[in-house]
Protein backbone atom coordinates (compact mmCIF):
# COMPACT_ATOMS: atom_id res chain seq x y z
CA UNK A 1 0.00 0.00 0.00
CA UNK A 2 1.03 3.54 -0.62
CA UNK A 3 1.12 4.67 2.46
CA UNK A 4 2.66 1.70 4.39
CA UNK A 5 5.48 4.59 5.95
CA UNK A 6 3.37 7.00 6.88
CA UNK A 7 0.90 4.00 8.82
CA UNK A 8 4.71 2.99 10.37
CA UNK A 9 5.41 6.46 11.43
CA UNK A 10 2.42 6.84 12.98
CA UNK A 11 2.52 4.06 15.01
CA UNK A 12 6.39 5.09 15.86
CA UNK A 13 5.53 8.68 17.03
CA UNK A 14 1.78 8.10 18.46
CA UNK A 15 2.25 4.07 20.28
CA UNK A 16 6.18 4.02 20.66
CA UNK A 17 6.72 1.39 18.23
CA UNK A 18 9.84 0.45 17.99
CA UNK A 19 10.81 -3.35 16.67
CA UNK A 20 8.86 -3.09 12.83
CA UNK A 21 8.40 -6.68 10.96
CA UNK A 22 7.77 -6.14 6.96
CA UNK A 23 6.93 -9.51 5.27
CA UNK A 24 7.34 -9.28 1.35
CA UNK A 25 7.11 -11.40 -1.27
CA UNK A 26 10.27 -9.31 -3.02
CA UNK A 27 8.92 -8.86 -6.41
CA UNK A 28 9.23 -5.01 -6.24
CA UNK A 29 12.77 -4.76 -5.47
CA UNK A 30 13.01 -0.91 -5.96
CA UNK A 31 9.63 -0.19 -3.88
CA UNK A 32 10.75 -2.23 -1.01
CA UNK A 33 13.96 -0.43 -1.19
CA UNK A 34 12.43 3.04 -1.27
CA UNK A 35 9.87 2.19 1.14
CA UNK A 36 12.48 1.07 4.04
CA UNK A 37 14.16 3.51 3.91
CA UNK A 38 11.48 6.02 4.06
CA UNK A 39 10.58 4.45 7.25
CA UNK A 40 14.01 4.27 8.74
CA UNK A 41 15.19 7.77 7.83
CA UNK A 42 11.90 8.88 9.63
CA UNK A 43 11.66 6.66 12.56
CA UNK A 44 15.17 7.02 14.09
CA UNK A 45 16.03 4.19 16.24
CA UNK A 46 13.46 1.84 15.30
CA UNK A 47 14.23 -1.74 14.85
CA UNK A 48 12.91 -2.75 11.39
CA UNK A 49 12.88 -6.19 10.23
CA UNK A 50 12.44 -6.76 6.59
CA UNK A 51 11.77 -11.00 6.04
CA UNK A 52 11.84 -11.83 2.20
CA UNK A 53 10.09 -14.84 1.51
CA UNK A 54 12.29 -16.85 -0.63
CA UNK A 55 11.05 -20.86 -1.44
CA UNK A 56 13.31 -22.58 -3.68
CA UNK A 57 16.22 -22.02 -5.94
CA UNK A 58 15.19 -20.65 -9.70
CA UNK A 59 12.17 -21.44 -11.56
CA UNK A 60 11.17 -23.90 -8.62
CA UNK A 61 10.39 -20.95 -6.48
CA UNK A 62 8.75 -19.38 -9.36
CA UNK A 63 6.44 -22.62 -9.42
CA UNK A 64 5.51 -22.20 -6.52
CA UNK A 65 4.72 -18.91 -5.67
CA UNK A 66 3.43 -18.17 -9.43
CA UNK A 67 5.29 -15.90 -10.78
CA UNK A 68 7.65 -16.32 -13.76
CA UNK A 69 10.62 -14.06 -12.86
CA UNK A 70 10.12 -13.99 -9.33
CA UNK A 71 13.26 -15.62 -7.92
CA UNK A 72 15.15 -12.96 -9.90
CA UNK A 73 13.22 -10.24 -8.63
CA UNK A 74 13.21 -11.73 -4.81
CA UNK A 75 16.85 -11.84 -4.54
CA UNK A 76 17.33 -8.52 -6.65
CA UNK A 77 15.22 -7.08 -3.43
CA UNK A 78 17.43 -9.07 -0.60
CA UNK A 79 20.14 -7.22 -2.43
CA UNK A 80 18.80 -3.60 -2.70
CA UNK A 81 17.63 -3.35 0.79
CA UNK A 82 20.44 -4.91 2.19
CA UNK A 83 22.26 -2.21 1.13
CA UNK A 84 21.27 0.21 3.33
CA UNK A 85 22.75 -1.30 5.94
CA UNK A 86 25.20 0.04 5.27
CA UNK A 87 23.97 3.72 6.50
CA UNK A 88 21.16 2.46 8.66
CA UNK A 89 22.37 -0.26 11.47
CA UNK A 90 19.06 -0.58 13.15
CA UNK A 91 18.19 -2.75 9.49
CA UNK A 92 17.92 -6.63 9.76
CA UNK A 93 17.53 -8.27 6.42
CA UNK A 94 15.95 -12.33 7.11
CA UNK A 95 14.87 -14.70 4.22
CA UNK A 96 11.76 -16.58 5.39
CA UNK A 97 10.79 -19.94 3.48
CA UNK A 98 7.71 -21.78 3.73
CA UNK A 99 8.22 -25.57 3.82
CA UNK A 100 5.68 -28.05 2.18
CA UNK A 101 5.53 -30.78 0.17
CA UNK A 102 6.52 -28.73 -3.11
CA UNK A 103 10.20 -28.23 -1.25
CA UNK A 104 11.16 -30.14 1.67
CA UNK A 105 13.42 -32.07 -0.69
CA UNK A 106 15.39 -29.20 -1.49
CA UNK A 107 15.54 -26.66 1.68
CA UNK A 108 19.03 -27.76 2.72
CA UNK A 109 20.06 -26.50 -1.33
CA UNK A 110 18.54 -23.63 -0.61
CA UNK A 111 19.97 -22.75 3.24
CA UNK A 112 23.88 -23.27 1.75
CA UNK A 113 22.63 -20.74 -1.53
CA UNK A 114 21.17 -17.63 0.95
CA UNK A 115 24.12 -18.35 3.59
CA UNK A 116 26.85 -18.43 0.69
CA UNK A 117 25.04 -15.59 -2.36
CA UNK A 118 23.09 -13.50 -0.14
CA UNK A 119 24.11 -10.75 2.47
CA UNK A 120 21.43 -11.23 4.94
CA UNK A 121 21.42 -11.16 9.01
CA UNK A 122 19.00 -14.94 9.52
CA UNK A 123 17.03 -17.67 7.61
CA UNK A 124 14.25 -18.69 8.42
CA UNK A 125 12.29 -21.85 7.55
CA UNK A 126 8.39 -22.10 8.06
CA UNK A 127 5.87 -24.94 8.21
CA UNK A 128 2.99 -24.30 5.76
CA UNK A 129 -0.01 -23.38 8.12
CA UNK A 130 -3.80 -23.52 7.00
CA UNK A 131 -5.11 -24.63 3.91
CA UNK A 132 -3.53 -24.16 0.78
CA UNK A 133 -5.72 -22.34 -2.10
CA UNK A 134 -3.24 -24.53 -4.31
CA UNK A 135 -4.52 -28.37 -3.48
CA UNK A 136 -1.39 -29.54 -4.39
CA UNK A 137 0.56 -28.35 -1.82
CA UNK A 138 0.16 -30.00 2.11
CA UNK A 139 2.55 -30.22 4.91
CA UNK A 140 6.06 -32.31 4.42
CA UNK A 141 5.68 -35.97 6.45
CA UNK A 142 6.81 -35.63 10.06
CA UNK A 143 9.87 -37.77 9.49
CA UNK A 144 10.75 -35.30 6.67
CA UNK A 145 10.01 -32.07 8.65
CA UNK A 146 12.42 -33.92 11.46
CA UNK A 147 15.23 -34.01 8.65
CA UNK A 148 14.52 -30.58 7.63
CA UNK A 149 14.47 -28.97 11.15
CA UNK A 150 17.87 -30.81 11.94
CA UNK A 151 19.27 -28.94 8.61
CA UNK A 152 17.61 -25.59 9.74
CA UNK A 153 18.89 -25.90 13.28
CA UNK A 154 21.93 -26.45 12.05
CA UNK A 155 22.02 -23.46 9.65
CA UNK A 156 20.79 -20.99 12.70
CA UNK A 157 24.06 -21.68 14.52
CA UNK A 158 26.06 -20.83 12.00
CA UNK A 159 24.87 -17.56 11.33
CA UNK A 160 24.66 -17.42 15.32
CA UNK A 161 28.40 -18.17 15.09
CA UNK A 162 28.89 -14.85 12.96
CA UNK A 163 28.80 -11.84 15.09
CA UNK A 164 27.99 -9.16 12.04
CA UNK A 165 24.43 -11.04 12.27
CA UNK A 166 23.08 -9.33 14.82
CA UNK A 167 21.39 -12.60 16.13
CA UNK A 168 19.61 -12.48 19.83
CA UNK A 169 21.57 -15.22 21.96
CA UNK A 170 18.20 -16.45 23.71
CA UNK A 171 16.87 -16.84 20.15
CA UNK A 172 18.12 -21.25 19.63
CA UNK A 173 16.21 -21.64 22.79
CA UNK A 174 12.88 -20.35 21.33
CA UNK A 175 13.81 -22.21 17.69
CA UNK A 176 14.42 -25.65 19.62
CA UNK A 177 11.04 -25.63 21.04
CA UNK A 178 9.63 -24.17 18.21
CA UNK A 179 10.51 -27.23 15.94
CA UNK A 180 9.22 -29.28 18.56
CA UNK A 181 5.76 -27.85 19.05
CA UNK A 182 5.71 -28.10 15.19
CA UNK A 183 6.20 -31.51 14.84
CA UNK A 184 3.90 -32.28 17.16
CA UNK A 185 1.45 -30.97 15.17
CA UNK A 186 2.13 -32.20 11.90
CA UNK A 187 2.09 -35.61 14.14
CA UNK A 188 -1.12 -35.20 14.97
CA UNK A 189 -0.74 -33.87 18.03
CA UNK A 190 -1.68 -30.49 20.20
CA UNK A 191 0.29 -28.08 22.23
CA UNK A 192 1.69 -28.59 25.41
CA UNK A 193 -0.11 -24.94 26.49
CA UNK A 194 -2.94 -22.58 26.20
CA UNK A 195 -2.48 -20.55 22.82
CA UNK A 196 -2.07 -16.70 23.56
CA UNK A 197 -4.27 -15.87 20.99
CA UNK A 198 -6.79 -12.87 21.46
CA UNK A 199 -5.31 -12.95 25.26
CA UNK A 200 -1.53 -11.29 24.61
CA UNK A 201 -2.10 -10.88 20.89
CA UNK A 202 -4.57 -10.66 18.17
CA UNK A 203 -4.43 -10.13 14.06
CA UNK A 204 -5.69 -6.80 12.75
CA UNK A 205 -6.90 -7.17 9.24
CA UNK A 206 -6.24 -3.82 6.47
CA UNK A 207 -9.68 -2.79 6.93
CA UNK A 208 -10.37 -2.11 10.70
CA UNK A 209 -12.05 -5.78 11.46
CA UNK A 210 -9.87 -8.45 14.40
CA UNK A 211 -9.37 -12.02 14.53
CA UNK A 212 -7.80 -14.20 17.62
CA UNK A 213 -5.12 -15.03 14.67
CA UNK A 214 -5.14 -15.20 10.93
CA UNK A 215 -6.85 -18.82 10.40
CA UNK A 216 -9.91 -17.78 12.74
CA UNK A 217 -13.07 -15.62 12.31
CA UNK A 218 -13.30 -12.30 13.24
CA UNK A 219 -14.29 -10.71 16.96
CA UNK A 220 -14.42 -7.52 15.96
CA UNK A 221 -14.31 -4.08 14.06
CA UNK A 222 -11.66 -1.29 15.62
CA UNK A 223 -13.86 0.91 13.55
CA UNK A 224 -16.96 0.36 15.61
CA UNK A 225 -15.15 -0.04 19.30
CA UNK A 226 -13.59 3.57 18.97
CA UNK A 227 -10.31 2.13 17.68
CA UNK A 228 -9.68 0.64 20.95
CA UNK A 229 -7.98 -2.91 20.97
CA UNK A 230 -8.80 -4.02 24.66
CA UNK A 231 -12.68 -2.85 24.37
CA UNK A 232 -12.60 -5.11 20.96
CA UNK A 233 -10.56 -8.25 23.21
CA UNK A 234 -12.79 -7.72 26.40
CA UNK A 235 -16.06 -8.22 23.95
CA UNK A 236 -18.28 -10.78 24.33
CA UNK A 237 -17.30 -12.09 20.69
CA UNK A 238 -13.26 -12.41 22.00
CA UNK A 239 -14.41 -14.13 25.42
CA UNK A 240 -16.28 -17.11 23.58
CA UNK A 241 -13.37 -17.28 20.75
CA UNK A 242 -10.73 -17.65 23.85
CA UNK A 243 -12.87 -20.23 25.30
CA UNK A 244 -13.56 -22.53 22.41
CA UNK A 245 -9.68 -22.24 21.83
CA UNK A 246 -8.68 -23.27 25.56
CA UNK A 247 -11.62 -26.21 25.15
CA UNK A 248 -10.41 -27.11 21.75
CA UNK A 249 -6.84 -27.17 22.57
CA UNK A 250 -6.22 -25.19 19.30
CA UNK A 251 -3.03 -25.55 17.94
CA UNK A 252 -1.02 -24.92 14.31
CA UNK A 253 2.59 -24.22 12.82
CA UNK A 254 2.16 -20.80 12.86
CA UNK A 255 5.68 -19.34 14.63
CA UNK A 256 4.38 -16.14 16.22
CA UNK A 257 1.78 -17.72 18.05
CA UNK A 258 4.36 -20.89 19.40
CA UNK A 259 6.96 -17.44 20.10
CA UNK A 260 4.34 -16.14 22.24
CA UNK A 261 2.92 -18.87 23.83
CA UNK A 262 5.96 -20.14 24.91
CA UNK A 263 7.03 -16.97 25.83
CA UNK A 264 3.79 -16.82 28.45
CA UNK A 265 3.67 -20.10 29.21
CA UNK A 266 6.36 -23.05 27.93
CA UNK A 267 9.57 -22.24 27.85
CA UNK A 268 12.37 -23.94 29.22
CA UNK A 269 13.05 -23.13 32.80
CA UNK A 270 15.58 -23.80 35.34
CA UNK A 271 18.01 -26.50 34.53
CA UNK A 272 16.65 -27.40 31.77
CA UNK A 273 17.16 -23.45 30.71
CA UNK A 274 20.75 -23.71 31.76
CA UNK A 275 21.41 -26.85 30.03
CA UNK A 276 19.70 -26.00 26.57
CA UNK A 277 21.71 -22.57 27.01
CA UNK A 278 25.36 -23.75 27.24
CA UNK A 279 24.70 -26.59 24.97
CA UNK A 280 24.17 -24.20 22.37
CA UNK A 281 26.82 -21.60 23.45
CA UNK A 282 28.99 -24.48 22.49
CA UNK A 283 27.55 -25.42 19.34
CA UNK A 284 28.13 -21.58 18.00
CA UNK A 285 31.65 -21.62 19.79
CA UNK A 286 32.47 -24.66 17.18
CA UNK A 287 30.93 -23.38 14.45
CA UNK A 288 33.17 -20.32 14.88
CA UNK A 289 36.30 -22.54 14.64
CA UNK A 290 35.49 -23.94 12.05
CA UNK A 291 34.04 -20.97 9.87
Amino acid sequence: RDDLADLVETFFRRNNVRHVGLPTNGLLPERAQAVAEQILARCPGVRLEVNVSLDDLGSRHDAIRGVEGGFERTVETIRLVGALRSRFDNLVVNVETVVSSANWRNVGELLDFVRTSLDVNGHYVEVMRGNSRDARLSLPPLKALRRVHRLVMKNHIRYHADPRKKRWRPELLYLHKLRRWQEQVVGGGQWQARCAAARSMAVMESDGRVRACEIRGIVGDLRKSAYDLRRVLESPEAEAERREIEATRCSCTHCVFVYETLNTHSLPRGCERRWLGRWFALRVKLARLMA
